[in-house]
């Protein structure tokens, strides 16, 4: 989709001004990528970004494009809990590792449940747990990781303090020693209301009102600025038989371009995105090998769709 955006609007490179920055979030399914993005010197001079994600619970040709918190952070934690072993026959002089990370593992979740405002969402999921090496041996260490999701940067500021006060503490309840880290990834997606609403007049614009639908916030992450939209693609995101859509591709392709082409009236000083590996002049720059790779490809029926 974003290759098809960036071959028409290098074609209408003439009407445009500033510069167009076509970016390609690498890392996404271990949420490392768009941390690392936002410390890049190309990406310094950004004032928005539009983007978009396929989602299953929307018909191909409808969009949500909605101001606001979209998508909520996506943190890692990591803990090990250090005990002492015995034989499973004599647990009284163990410090048994797997059932204080048990414990902690429950525990955790009275963040959500009684440290923060019911109002405000969040998700602590621990989602590995490792420990043991016999079935009558007393674990000694347990290595457990899960995920932090929250849509406010001031809680997201508070949950690694939160979660390593619960950790440590049940540790300690049980006898045992628990090291914790907090990995902060992507941060939040919240919509700017200006951008959002160039983004949905160019959705109706081209495919009418009716194709703009309501959709709640996600759990789920992705890089944090600008404007980010959903249409629908697979049968399942994650699961092992995913189908692709192929219909959906000049749908959002459109979306994603005609969005850019309205910020030239609506946000005269916004400058758009370009390939980092262009060069530096304004305009619409693909890189050698970018525009090669995009000229092979069969996009003429795509293209008919604008």
């Amino acid at each position: 989709m974003l290759l098809t955006a960036a071959r028409v609007l290098k074609e209408m490179e003439a009407q445009l001004y500033g510069t167009v920055k076509f970016i390609f979030q690498p890392a996404e399914e271990i949420i490392q990528g768009a941390q690392k993005m936002h410390t890049l010197p190309q990406l310094a001079d950004l004032n928005s970004i539009a983007g978009a994600h396929v989602w299953l619970d929307l018909d191909v040709g409808t969009f949500s494009a909605e101001p606001g918190p979209r998508m909520a952070c996506a943190d890692n934690i990591y803990l090990t809990v250090h005990g002492k072993s015995s034989h499973g026959a004599q647990p009284h002089q163990s410090v048994d590792a797997i059932l204080a990370a048990c414990a902690i593992v429950e525990q955790l979740q009275i963040v959500a449940s009684r440290k923060v405002s019911p109002l405000e969402p969040v998700v602590v999921s621990i989602g590995t747990i490792n420990g043991g090496t016999q079935s009558n041996i007393i674990a000694n260490e347990v290595r457990l990781s899960g995920t932090v999701r929250c849509f406010s940067p001031q809680l997201r500021s508070q949950l690694p303090g939160l979660l390593e006060n619960i950790a440590l503490s049940t540790a300690q309840a049980h006898g045992a020693v628990c090291d914790f880290t907090y990995e902060h990834c992507t941060p939040p997606t919240i919509n700017h209301e200006k951008t959002t609403e160039i983004a949905r007049g160019a959705i109706a614009g081209l495919f009418g009102p009716q194709s703009l639908v309501h959709m709640e916030k996600l759990q789920g992450a992705r890089i944090s600025p600008g404007i980010w939209s959903v249409c629908r693609d697979a049968l399942s995101l994650w699961g092992p038989a995913i189908k692709r859509r192929e219909n959906a591709i000049p749908t959002t392709t459109s979306a994603l371009t005609w969005t850019k082409k309205r910020s030239q009236a609506a946000l005269p000083r916004w400058p758009s995105l370009r390939w980092m590996q262009g060069n530096p002049e304004k305009g619409v720059s693909l890189c050698p090998r970018v525009q090669n790779s995009i000229l092979q490809q069969n996009l003429t029926n795509q293209k008919k769709n604008f």
